[in-house]
């Protein structure tokens, strides 16, 4: 705490006096190199800031009040602050010379003395609490006059902001009512733009909407297809859910080339699908620096994940409701072109490990053993339970 009361009252308070001082925005540059100058030389050792109360800005600048006698007092905690200090200005050296390195010297807006640009931008402000003090008052008036059009508020902030009413009695009176008239004809005018503007941001605001949920829409139906390709994929070996079964398997596949095949199905599934994390790096990697990686250590990587949804299983395992029954599976399947729905009975053996969502299915009259999101299909009205 002592170390950012130190900051707050030696560096940011006397920068923002410095900064809200009447003068031209170039005087920045200044400001901005001795703070910089300040937060480097001191990265290294911080001890005389602590002792000597001192900062990058004149003394006068600095606000000694009670808060500030107390932080100039001696304490237990000095070497630690010191460090805190160090570590700051360290980090906070390294950030400006990023952030304004155009306003620091050899900087592309690190003008000082020309007197056109300083002419130039003589009225730019070098800070934005204006801007913030209006939209501070459009929302206070927006919350408390609900009733109120936004162009009325908008209209009442610069009126008010703006010293209309003083510009308004300096001028002659005939001037004055000439103003005063020729506002009321235009009134209607500029009424009409407003609402013409307003309907125009809507429509492109809801334009943007429409482009942003048909690019989600895409982005959806786009994982889906992959999804359901890596299903279909999965389903010719199966899932393989032990080591052993993966194994026996693996073992049956003729060609090197087919078995990084199987492998690379399973880990996509299993990364992709069934979203499985792990705590291993890399378990999903398939190849490194354009090299693939072999069948022993594809391999390696799949009894990973086996071996992390088996543990996961031991400990959360509950029996649901669906192992163990019969049940009727309905498929969409397209025949000459049309799509038909056809029912298989098929018996739910068990959930796969890790994974209570999914579903080891196996139907009649076919010895292979399928892998389905089971509840998803139920929801739809696509599986009822038999027996």
């Amino acid at each position: 705490m002592k170390a950012l009361g130190l900051i707050s009252k030696l560096v940011t308070a006397p920068f923002w006096r410095l900064v809200e001082m009447k003068g031209n925005i170039f005087d920045l540059n200044h400001i901005f190199g001795q703070l910089t100058s300040f937060l480097h030389s001191n990265t290294g050792d911080a001890t005389s800031i602590v002792q000597t109360m001192t900062g990058p800005y004149a003394d006068e600048l600095v606000v000694k009040d009670d808060a500030y006698n107390r932080l100039a007092q001696e304490d237990e905690y000095d070497v630690v602050v010191v460090h805190i200090l160090q570590l700051i200005f360290g980090a906070w050296d390294v950030y400006l010379s990023k952030a304004i390195k155009d306003h620091l010297s050899g900087g592309h807006h690190h003008v000082t003395d020309n007197p056109v640009a300083r002419q130039k931008y003589s009225s730019t402000v070098k800070h934005n609490k204006f801007a913030e003090h209006v939209f501070g008052l459009l929302d206070h008036l927006t919350k408390h006059r609900p009733n109120a059009s936004t162009l009325a508020n908008e209209s009442l902030i610069m009126f008010t902001q703006n010293k209309t009413a003083e510009w308004l009695e300096n001028k002659p009176e005939e001037v004055r009512l000439k103003l005063i008239k020729d506002a009321r004809l235009i009134g209607t005018d500029l009424r009409r733009k407003y609402k013409e503007r307003k309907i125009e941001i809507e429509a492109k605001m809801k334009e943007k909407l429409k482009e942003k949920r048909e690019a989600l829409t895409r982005k959806r139906e786009r994982k889906l297809a992959e999804k359901a390709r890596l299903t279909n994929e999965v389903l010719y070996y199966g899932l393989w859910q032990t080591k052993d079964f993966a194994r026996e398997i693996l073992e049956t596949i003729p060609t090197a080339s087919e078995k990084k095949k199987a492998l690379k199905i399973q880990l996509n599934f299993r990364k992709k699908v069934l979203l499985q994390e792990t705590k291993t790096k890399n378990t999903f990697q398939m190849s490194s620096k354009a090299v693939q990686f072999t069948i022993e250590k594809l391999s390696e990587n799949l009894f990973i994940l086996i071996d992390e949804a088996s543990a996961l299983e031991t400990k959360t395992h509950e029996k649901h409701m669906l192992v163990g029954k019969t049940v009727s599976h309905t498929f969409e399947e397209k025949e000459d072109t049309i799509l038909i729905k056809r029912k298989y009975k098929g018996h739910v053996i068990s959930s796969v490990p890790g994974f209570n969502q999914w579903f080891n299915i196996k139907y009649q009259d076919d010895p292979a053993i399928y892998t389905y999101k089971l509840l998803d299909d139920m929801k739809n009205g696509d599986l009822e339970i038999v027996v």
